[in-house]
C-alpha cells in the first residue's frame, strides 16, 4: 500500500509497547506504518510525500480531560480579571470595561481571586465604589463564588431576611446583611441578575474554544456542560449541522440533587440520540458531591483547621446518589463527579462501588475530577473500580493568594503540603488524566499544565518550594496523560490518543522537546504543525 505521506523524525508514539519511533505512514487519515524508515520504505511510492522533522518532537494529539467549553462567554463579552491581583486592580479593570461599553447597564466578569481580598471574602462595598446604579456581577477564577454590588442584591430582592440555604454559603457583615459574597448554591439566589447569552452568543464561545485548544495542540476535550442546557445544546446542534467542529467534544450533562434525575436523563437521553456526529457525542453525565475548600464547602473527614467541628458536607444524601449513580449507568452513560475533599471523594467511590454492582458494569470509564485532599486508601479503590482520576495540574504548586492565604489556613499545613496527587495514582495503577478546566486556568495551555505536573512549581520559577514534590511525574508520564489517557477517558481510544497503525493520524510538530529539555522550559513548548488526519490546516 502506497502512502499518501512518510514523515520522519523524533516521534513519541504515545504506545507503552513501542514508545519512540523514528518514522510513520499515513494513508486515507490513517497511520498505516510506525516504526523505522527501513520497514517504512516497502510503503514509499512515486506520489509519496516525504516530510522531514528535524529536532523538536512529534507526539500525538493532546486530550483535555475536563473544559468547559461553553463557558468561553467570559472571554468575548465580560471583564477579564484574570491578568489582575489586587483589589484596585479589578476596581481599575471594571471601571475601564465600563468606559468601553456606555451602551451597558450590566456588567459580567470573571477570574477575581478570593485569596485576594481580606478573609477570602468579595464585598459589595468594594464594587458600589464603581457604582450602586450598574448592575456588577463578578464570578471567581474558581467559578464557585459570586462577588455582586447593591443593584444586584436589589434586583434580586435580598436582604438581611434572607434565610440562609443548603449546599451554599451567604456571606454575611456583622449584622447579618448579606454582604454581596454568595458561593455555591447560594449564587442561585442571583438567578434575576444573571447574564443571559443567546445561541448565537454561546456558538460564538464555542469557535472561540476550539481555534485556542486547536492552537495548543488538543484534539479531543471532554465538556461538563450545565445551566442553560436547551440553548447551549441548541448551539452544538447547530454546529454540527454546519460542520464547524475542528476538535472532538464529549459532552458531560449535569444532574443536580434537587433534579429529578429520571426526567434528566429522559431528556439528556433525546439530545444524545439526535446530537451527534464524527465531532460531537453525548455520553456522560456530571454530578457536584461538594465545593471547594476555598468556600469552605470541600466535604472533608477532618474538621477545617480554622472552624473547629466544620467539615463542610456532601450534597448528596447516600441512598439517592446511589440510587442515581446506578440509573446511569444502566442508561449506558459514564459518570463524571466533581469531588474535591476526601469525604467527598471516598462517597463517590463508595456510589462507584454500588452502581457497578447494580448495573453489572466492571470498567464504566467513570471519573472523578480535582481531587484536592484523599485518604490514602482510597488510591487503589481508585485502581480497582476502574475509576478515573481528571487532576489539573494547572494549579499544582504554592499558588499565591490560594496556598498561604486559603488553603494553609483552612486545611492546616499538614493536609496542604499533601493536597493534589498525581504519582499516588499512578502508582497504584489508576488511569490519570489532565484537565484544564477552562476557563478556570488562563489559558488552557496543556504545556504549562504539563511543567508544574514535573516540578510542582510555578512555570519557569526554579526557586520557588515545590509543592507535594512526592507527587511529581516524569514528562513521559506527563505526556501519557494528556494523550493516551485522555482518549481512554472519552471512550476513543481506538481512534485517538497514540501514534499506532489504524488510528486516526492525528499529530503534532513540535518546536522543542518537552521530554529531554530543562523542566523549566516545558511552558514554551509550541505548537508548529496540528495534523488532523493527515493534513495540516494550521502550520506556523
Amino acid at each position: 500500500m502506497e502512502a499518501e505521506i512518510i514523515v520522519k523524525g523524533n516521534i513519541f508514539t504515545g504506545n507503552p509497547r513501542m514508545p519512540y519511533v523514528s518514522c510513520m505512514a499515513i494513508r486515507d487519515g490513517a497511520f498505516i506504518y510506525v516504526g523505522d524508515e527501513a520497514g517504512a520504505a516497502e510503503y514509499a511510492g512515486p506520489d509519496t510525500e516525504i516530510k522531514e522533522v528535524s529536532g523538536g518532537l512529534i507526539t500525538a494529539a493532546i486530550q483535555d480531560g475536563h473544559a468547559h467549553i461553553s463557558m468561553s462567554m467570559a472571554a468575548l463579552f465580560e471583564v477579564d480579571l484574570n491578568p489582575y491581583k489586587t483589589i484596585k486592580d479589578y476596581q481599575r479593570a471594571i471601571r475601564g470595561y465600563i468606559a468601553e461599553h456606555p451602551e451597558k447597564d450590566c456588567i459580567y466578569g470573571r477570574g477575581f481571586l478570593n485569596g485576594v481580598f481580606p478573609n477570602g471574602t468579595a464585598t459589595k462595598n468594594y464594587l458600589d465604589e464603581i457604582s450602586t446604579d450598574l448592575l456588577l456581577y463578578m464570578e471567581s477564577e474558581d467559578g464557585h463564588t459570586a462577588w455582586v454590588n447593591s443593584k444586584v442584591l436589589e434586583v434580586c430582592g435580598i436582604d438581611s431576611g434572607i434565610p440562609d440555604v443548603k449546599d451554599g454559603v451567604i456571606g454575611r457583615d456583622g449584622k447579618g446583611n448579606p454582604n454581596g459574597c454568595f458561593r455555591e448554591a447560594a449564587e442561585q439566589l442571583l438567578k434575576k441578575a444573571e447574564a443571559v447569552y443567546t445561541k448565537e452568543d454561546i456558538k460564538k464561545a464555542i469557535l472561540y474554544y476550539q481555534d485556542m485548544a486547536f492552537d495548543y495542540g488538543i484534539s479531543n476535550v471532554f465538556e461538563p456542560l450545565g445551566g442553560n442546557i436547551s440553548v447551549k445544546m441548541e448551539a452544538y446542534r447547530e454546529l454540527v449541522r454546519e460542520n464547524k467542529l475542528k476538535v472532538h467534544t464529549t459532552v458531560g450533562l449535569y444532574i443536580n440533587p434537587e433534579d429529578d434525575w429520571q426526567e434528566c436523563l429522559k431528556q439528556f437521553s433525546a439530545y444524545r440520540d439526535e446530537i451527534k456526529s464524527d465531532m460531537f457525542k453525548i455520553d456522560s453525565i456530571k454530578v457536584f458531591i461538594d465545593g471547594v475548600v476555598e468556600g469552605h464547602t470541600a466535604f472533608l473527614k477532618e474538621e477545617y483547621a480554622d472552624v473547629p467541628g466544620d467539615c463542610g458536607e456532601s450534597m448528596w444524601k447516600d441512598e439517592k446518589l446511589y440510587g442515581m449513580f446506578a440509573a446511569v449507568e444502566k442508561e449506558g452513560y459514564s459518570l463524571h463527579v466533581h469531588a474535591i475533599g476526601d469525604g467527598a471523594i471516598s462517597q463517590a467511590l463508595d456510589a462507584f462501588a454500588y452502581a457497578d454492582k447494580e448495573a453489572g458494569i466492571e470498567n464504566n470509564r467513570n471519573t472523578i475530577t480535582h481531587v484536592q485532599v484523599l485518604d490514602e486508601g482510597d488510591y487503589k479503590r481508585f485502581a480497582d473500580l476502574h475509576v478515573i482520576a481528571a487532576v489539573n495540574p494547572y494549579w499544582h504548586y504554592r499558588q499565591p493568594f490560594y496556598y498561604e492565604e486559603l488553603e494553609v489556613i483552612y486545611l492546616g499545613r499538614k493536609r496542604a503540603e499533601k493536597e493534589y496527587p498525581i504519582k499516588s495514582f499512578c502508582d497504584a495503577g489508576a488511569v490519570v488524566t489532565f484537565a484544564s478546566d477552562w476557563p478556570v486556568s488562563v489559558p488552557c495551555n496543556p504545556w504549562i499544565g504539563m511543567e508544574i505536573s514535573v516540578t510542582r512549581k510555578e512555570p519557569g520559577n526554579k526557586s520557588m518550594l515545590s509543592l507535594n514534590p512526592e507527587e511529581r511525574v516524569t514528562p513521559e508520564e506527563a505526556l501519557y496523560c494528556l494523550t493516551r489517557n485522555g482518549a481512554y477517558q472519552n471512550h476513543l481510544e481506538e481512534r485517538y490518543g497514540s501514534i499506532e497503525a489504524g488510528k486516526q493520524a492525528d499529530f503534532l510538530v513540535l518546536n522543542q522537546n518537552p521530554l529531554t529539555i530543562d523542566p523549566y522550559r516545558i511552558h514554551e513548548t509550541r505548537v508548529l504543525e496540528h495534523y488532523v488526519k493527515g493534513k495540516c490546516p494550521m502550520n506556523r
